[in-house]
């Protein structure tokens, strides 16, 4: 995770995971990559929390885009609450969620996985795996397309305002 102070977001706080293709999803199989998803495990996976404000949306954006192994094409962006992702749990918790620094986002949050309790490699590797494949499909659930960074502020916007 980045940063060296970290407060838990609230349960009822929307954070949005922005998707680009084709390193964040497959637009064949219609599916999110797992390889970045297995981020949970080491450095967290980087999430937009709702009070963002549009610059910062579009500064996300514009990281995204302009990587240097690009060029990458906005899909869209999964949002929920915090909650959804914390009730993935099964015999212990699965995942936090925290607020995080990241640069000049102050409005910035990680998802990390605890590590699974398992008696060797094999298992330890299979619950893993169940773990990213669960939080796969709340993301995938959750996506909306979204073609330009106001698609994705106004996705945002809408979903803080609906509750």
């Amino acid at each position: 995770m980045r940063g060296d102070g970290y407060e838990r977001v609230g349960d009822s706080e929307y954070i949005a995971r922005i998707i680009t293709s084709p390193n964040g999803y497959d637009q064949t199989s219609g599916e999110l990559v797992s390889a970045r998803i297995r981020a949970i495990f080491s450095s967290g996976l980087s999430m937009v929390r709702e009070d963002a404000s549009d610059s910062e949306i579009r500064a996300t954006i514009d990281q995204l885009l302009g990587a240097e192994d690009g060029p990458y094409e906005l899909v869209g962006v999964s949002i929920m609450q915090a909650a959804e992702v914390r009730r993935l749990i099964e015999d212990e918790r699965w995942y936090c969620v925290y607020d995080t620094f990241d640069g000049e986002k102050l409005h910035h949050a990680d998802i990390t996985s605890t590590t699974p309790t398992a008696v060797n490699a094999s298992q330890l590797d299979k619950k893993k795996s169940k773990r990213r494949k669960e939080l796969q499909r709340l993301l995938e659930e959750n996506l909306q397309a979204a073609s330009s960074p106001e698609n994705v502020i106004s996705i945002i916007r809408s979903a803080t305002v609906a509750v």
